[in-house]
């Protein structure tokens, strides 16, 4: 199963706003994707302040990991079979 962060701001380093994208082993509880938005919200509000609100050197990806990494097992999907056409 995979879940994705997005960025609701334009940020011209993420295509498709799409700024981090896991695979994890089951699909989070309501409580999981809370403590997670919040986890990550703490760090960008802290970031905001420190920074002046310049988010240009801002890790989207390291942040969300950390985050899901705490609350979700991460797992990764091997290439079972590789088509060529």
């Amino acid at each position: 199963m995979k879940i994705q962060f997005c960025n609701e701001r334009f940020d011209p380093r993420f295509k498709d706003d799409v700024v981090a994208e896991f695979d994890v082993a089951e699909e989070p509880t309501d409580e999981q994707c809370k403590a997670i938005e919040d986890e990550i919200f703490e760090v960008m509000d802290n970031w905001y302040e420190e920074s002046d609100n310049d988010f240009r050197e801002f890790d989207y990806w390291g942040v969300c990991y950390a985050a899901v990494k705490k609350h979700l097992k991460i797992i990764e999907n091997q290439v079972v079979k590789t088509f060529y056409l």
